[in-house]
Formats: C-alpha cells, sequence, structure tokens
C-alpha cells in the first residue's frame, strides 16, 4: 500500500478517538499495583488531571469562538463551584494538604473537582454527534472489560495478586460497590442504546453488557448496580407503554410506584424482601448522614473542610451510630454527595453545585421541547446522568465514577444530547477556532503539564511510601510518611507500626508532627497517650484532646 494510503487510514483513526471516547475508559480502567502504594485512586487522579486539560483546553478555544455566547451560562455556575470551593481552603481551617488532595484512599479534595468542573467543561464545548457516540462506545466497551475481569476475580483467576481477604469481586476500582454502581452506569445505557439503528456488532456488544452486568452486579454483593439498573428498565418500561398508549402508561405507573415503594421499604429493612434487598451499610449510611447534617448546620458557610469529614465524624455522630459500630470504627465520607458537599464545603457549595445540575435539567427539558420525534435510544444520555445522581445519594464521588457523570452533564448542556442529534444545532459553528493549531497545542500541553505537576508530590509520596513499606531501613519510612502532602491516616498507620516494632521513639516523632500537621489527627492523639515514652505532659493533652475530638470516649 502507498505510503500516502497509510497517512489517510491513519488519520481517519485518530478523528474517531476523540478525547471524550478516551477520558472515561482511562481513568476508570486505570490502576498501578507495583508503582504506587495505593493503587486506585491517586493514579485515576493523575489521569483525570490530564484529560481535564484537555477538556479545559477545547472549552477555551470553543469560548473564544462562540460568538453567540452559549455557552456563557455554563461558564458563571462553573466559576461559581470552583470558587466556592475556595470557601473551605482558606476559612475552614482544616490543613491545606488535606483539602488539596484528600484523605487517603479518597483523593477527593480541590483538584478531584478542579478537574471534573474542566472536563465538563470541555465536554460543554462539544456538539458532534460523533463524540456522543465515541462516549457510548467507551462507556459499552468498559463496561464489558469490568464485567470480564470481575468474572475473572469471581473465579479466582486474577493475575494480580491482590490483597483480598473478604474474596471481593471490585475490578478496577478496589471496592465491590463502585464496581457495581459503575456497571449499574453502564448497562443502564445499554438498555436504551440496544433499540438504536446501529450494527449489529454494537446491538451484540449491548446485549453481552447487559447480561453480563447484571451476573457481575449480582456477584459483587452490593445492590447499588443491581437498584441503577432496575431503575432505568423501569423508566424505559413507562416510555415505552407511554408511547403505545396513555392507559397502558398509567397502568404501568400504578404498577411501577407499587414496585418501587415495596423495594424501598425492602431496603430500608421494612415488608417481606426485606431479607433480599436489606444490607447492613444502609443503616450505616444512615449514622454517617445523621454526623454530616450536624456538621453541615454547626459549620454553614465555610464547612468543615474539602475531605475533611473524617476529622469530625466522632465528634458529630451521635450514640446510636458509636454503639451500632462501636467507638474506633468511624468513616471518612457521607456517603451522600449532597451532604457531603454540605459538610465539608458549605452552603455555597452546596448551591452552586445544586445550581450547574440545574442547568443539565432546563437542558433536558429544552431538548424535549425541540424535538417531537423522540425514541428510545434518544433517552440514553440523560439516563447516563439520572443514574449517577441517584448513585451519589448513597454512595461516594470517586473519580472513575464520577468521570462519567460529569463527561453526560457537559454533553447534555452542550447540545450533543441524542434527544436533539436530529435537529440543526444553535451550537454547531462554535468549535472553529481562530487560533492557530500550533496556539491550541502549545495551551493544551501546558495545561496537562500544570495539572499534573500539582498531582506530582501525591505520586510521589505515594510511590516513596510504597518503596519504604519494603525497605529495612528504619527511618525511610518515617521519612516517607512525613514528606508533603502529608497524611494522617499513613502517619498513623507508621507510629502502629514502628509501636509494634518496639521503635517507640520514631512513633512519638511521627505523631507529634502528626498533629502539627492535623490537631484532629484522632489516632496519633491516641499513640500519643500510649506511648511510653511520651511526656506526662504530652499524654495528658492527648488525653484531652481525644476527649473532645470524640465527646463518646
Amino acid at each position: 500500500m502507498p505510503q500516502g494510503a497509510r497517512s489517510t487510514i491513519s488519520d481517519v483513526k485518530l478523528k474517531r478517538l476523540n478525547w471524550i471516547s478516551v477520558s472515561g475508559p482511562l481513568i476508570t480502567l486505570a490502576f498501578s499495583p507495583s508503582l504506587t502504594y495505593e493503587p486506585f485512586d491517586n493514579i485515576k487522579l493523575a489521569f483525570l488531571g490530564t484529560c481535564a486539560g484537555i477538556g479545559l483546553s477545547k472549552f477555551i478555544s470553543a469560548f473564544r469562538a462562540d460568538k453567540a455566547k452559549n455557552l456563557t451560562a455554563v461558564t458563571y455556575l462553573v466559576s461559581l463551584f470552583l470558587i466556592a470551593l475556595l470557601v473551605p481552603l482558606f476559612l475552614s481551617g482544616a490543613p491545606f494538604s488535606q483539602q488539596l488532595y484528600g484523605v487517603a484512599g479518597r483523593s477527593l479534595g480541590l483538584l478531584h473537582y478542579l478537574f471534573l468542573a474542566s472536563t465538563l467543561l470541555g465536554a460543554a464545548a462539544e456538539s458532534r454527534e460523533k463524540v456522543l457516540e465515541g462516549f457510548f462506545h467507551a462507556l459499552t466497551i468498559t463496561g464489558l472489560i469490568e464485567s470480564f475481569y470481575g468474572i475473572t476475580q469471581y473465579l479466582k483467576l486474577d493475575p494480580i495478586a491482590w490483597e483480598n481477604q473478604d474474596n471481593w469481586v471490585f475490578g478496577t476500582f478496589g471496592n465491590p460497590n463502585f464496581l457495581s454502581a459503575f456497571i449499574g452506569i453502564s448497562v443502564s445505557a445499554s438498555l436504551f442504546l440496544v433499540f438504536q439503528k446501529t450494527s449489529q456488532k454494537w446491538k451484540a456488544l449491548n446485549l453481552a453488557n447487559i447480561v453480563l452486568g447484571i451476573a457481575i452486579a449480582a456477584l459483587s454483593d452490593s445492590i447499588q448496580g443491581l437498584v441503577l439498573i432496575a431503575v432505568s428498565f423501569s423508566i424505559l418500561l413507562l416510555i415505552k407503554s407511554f408511547m403505545e398508549s396513555k392507559l397502558l402508561g398509567l397502568i404501568v405507573s400504578l404498577g411501577l410506584t407499587f414496585a418501587f415503594t415495596t423495594a424501598m421499604l425492602g431496603i430500608l429493612q421494612i415488608g417481606p424482601f426485606a431479607k433480599f434487598l436489606y444490607q447492613e451499610s444502609t443503616t450505616y449510611r444512615g449514622d454517617y448522614w445523621r454526623a454530616g447534617l450536624a456538621m453541615a448546620r454547626t459549620h454553614l458557610l465555610t464547612g468543615v473542610g474539602l475531605d475533611s469529614y473524617g476529622d469530625y465524624y466522632r465528634q458529630y455522630r451521635d450514640a446510636t451510630a458509636g454503639q451500632r459500630r462501636g467507638l474506633d470504627l468511624y468513616s471518612d465520607t457521607a456517603h451522600n454527595l449532597l451532604i457531603d458537599l454540605t459538610a465539608t464545603g458549605g452552603l455555597l457549595l452546596f448551591v452552586s453545585y445544586i445550581a450547574l445540575n440545574s442547568l443539565v435539567v432546563r437542558s433536558i427539558i429544552k431538548a424535549y421541547k425541540v424535538n417531537l420525534n423522540i425514541k428510545i435510544e434518544n433517552f440514553a444520555l440523560p439516563i447516563v446522568w439520572l443514574v449517577f445522581q441517584i448513585q451519589t445519594l448513597i454512595s461516594i464521588n470517586v473519580s472513575s465514577l464520577a468521570i462519567w457523570g460529569w463527561l453526560a452533564a457537559g454533553l447534555l448542556i452542550s447540545g450533543s444530547n441524542q434527544l436533539i442529534a436530529h435537529v440543526p444545532s444553535k451550537v454547531s459553528g462554535r468549535s472553529r477556532v481562530t487560533k492557530p493549531k500550533s496556539a491550541v497545542e502549545i495551551r493544551t500541553i501546558f495545561l496537562i503539564s500544570a495539572f499534573l505537576i500539582l498531582v506530582f508530590p501525591l505520586l510521589l509520596r505515594d510511590m516513596q511510601i510504597g518503596s519504604a513499606v519494603k525497605s529495612t531501613k528504619p527511618t525511610v519510612l518515617k521519612d516517607a510518611v512525613t514528606s508533603w502532602p502529608r497524611s494522617c491516616y499513613f502517619m498513623a498507620k507508621a507510629e502502629e507500626a514502628y509501636t509494634d516494632a518496639g521503635g517507640f521513639d520514631l512513633s512519638l516523632e511521627i505523631s507529634l508532627k502528626s498533629v502539627e500537621s492535623n490537631s484532629r489527627c484522632f489516632n496519633s492523639w491516641r499513640h500519643i497517650s500510649e506511648n511510653p515514652n511520651a511526656s506526662s505532659v504530652q499524654k495528658k493533652q492527648a488525653l484531652e484532646k481525644m476527649s473532645l475530638l470524640d465527646p463518646l470516649l
């Protein structure tokens, strides 16, 4: 084949590989079992930053070329959301590095939301039908990959030797609840996409995603995915019924209302289906919600600090929560995004997040008014956004799940919504960029580099801790956990390790640095109170502080 022909084929493939179709799979599937100590969250945050840099660059180009200013509303609302993030960062008093990066195992700090907001802006700048097609293809393929990998874990054929004593099926998420929730999102889209007039290959892949996804959601021992799938199937059934006749739609509505009520009672441990639907984690979530609401009431304007829920949980949990699980068990998140944002970020953050999602709802309603010839597959994008929002009411806004919801929100705002795919878009011409291509590429590289530089200290610390755990030198672990950004969790773990080995001086040194960085680090205060090398004054101070941090002691 001539050289020119090869180049042409390559160009076509590159055009199909849009940044949106790559972002979701890249962040969801990323993990680093040997590079970093934390194999999931931090590496996903780095990839999220990379995609955010591309998205923000795309948005800047589109905004400058948008003479009609169709992007003004989303620009104002995202700006308000980002300003709201700065309020707790500077006024809450929580450790700066913890608010910037988030706590260990979560990484839900300011950078997490900055990157998500940037990807939403990038998606809002897109309006091509091929972009939406790529988004759905990526969601389906990623769902299938997670299902196949989940099957290998269930059959104990996983090539990676994870520390998995509970025999969890967790995919590339590190948590079966997150895997189940993602499967629920992916299958929900496929339920509608199977009606699309497309190639038999994609119909078969979506059908396979539905079958395998339901199986993995069941095997994960988490009902989140099954609940999301049930909600999506109910909506599908309702839409199909009303398309047939209003009478049939009303009958199905009554049936679904009864089924939904029965299911909700079962989830709440009421009724005959409680033994199938109720999980103990449901009760625990109620404990977390009450504590989060108590934090929000007390710190309504500034919040307790981004991703700092865990520092205040012991103080704000009630006696019922303490008796249910014991005083040593605690949570580092409210397991409800709205409560978590309000408790940790304050009222302005809550209002700005609601306003941003209200713009999405407005875009969906506007799309329905424009397009009178609505088909089943046209609901796929709104359903992805909807089930993601439902998931955030009972779970954690981790990047591998959030990327799909925030991209869907941006696409809905942009007009890429399949609801109006066959209607001329008012913003169809805004993708023309007035700047030279080289200038756009330089800006993209700069933004990606800037975001990765922000994440690099977190990755470096994580790699140092991973290396220190394997080292035989006694002070290497101390140096790793006390390097910036400091983590209360890792320092407390190191204190415990040194104490078990008889290294009381090193343990005390880390403990003192820990409470200096974060005065609400309960475990470090406890280690000081129990350390035989701590002075009587230090032990007394530690006991007083522990009593303030946990009134139930």
